[in-house]
């Protein structure tokens, strides 16, 4: 696989950004990479700080990180009061995140 180096563009059209899933609005800067494997190519568009931890999990992971666009999406607010969460029961994000309470 190849990927070329990551470039900042200013987005002139809305985009999603491949790591969380949410939306890159018009005017906001954003970080972009095109990858070429085999036969095939894809274009990823990122906001700086998905990009920043993506690079930080793709250190702390040898130099290399393999992930689904999306993955990495936030779950709604109410996400747990409706039952929609993937997550357990008791599971905190900030600080300590992934930490039970």
């Amino acid at each position: 696989m190849h990927a070329t180096p990551t470039e900042t563009h200013k987005a002139r059209q809305q985009h999603r950004c491949s790591w969380c899933w949410q939306f890159i609005e018009t005017g906001e800067t954003y970080q972009r990479y095109r990858f070429y494997d085999g036969g095939e190519a894809g274009t990823v568009k990122l906001h700086p700080e998905c990009h920043d931890v993506m690079q930080e999990e793709a250190a702390d992971e040898g130099g290399w990180l393999e992930w689904t666009p999306g993955q990495h999406r936030p779950e709604p607010s109410n996400a747990e009061v409706s039952g929609l969460s993937t997550r357990p029961p008791g599971y905190r994000t900030g600080a300590n995140e992934g930490e039970k309470t």
